[in-house]
């Protein structure tokens, strides 16, 4: 009985992580407010973004 619960509890567990595994990026919206952009903003967004996505999941929506 105790190997059948054991068995249950660590497929419950397995299971609770799913929707991590299938999350989706969530925009994070940087508002800049007068100085305008640089020229090389579209490479720097696109380093930050591939670094961001690999470290915590999120991606970069820049707002002038």
């Amino acid at each position: 009985m105790r190997k059948l619960l054991s068995l249950l509890l660590a497929a419950v567990m397995l299971l609770s992580l799913a929707p991590l595994a299938l999350a989706e990026a969530v925009p994070v919206t940087w508002v800049s407010l007068g100085g305008g952009m640089p020229e090389n903003v579209d490479t720097w967004k696109a380093k930050v973004d591939e670094y961001l996505m690999e470290k915590i999941g999120v991606t970069l929506d820049i707002d002038i």
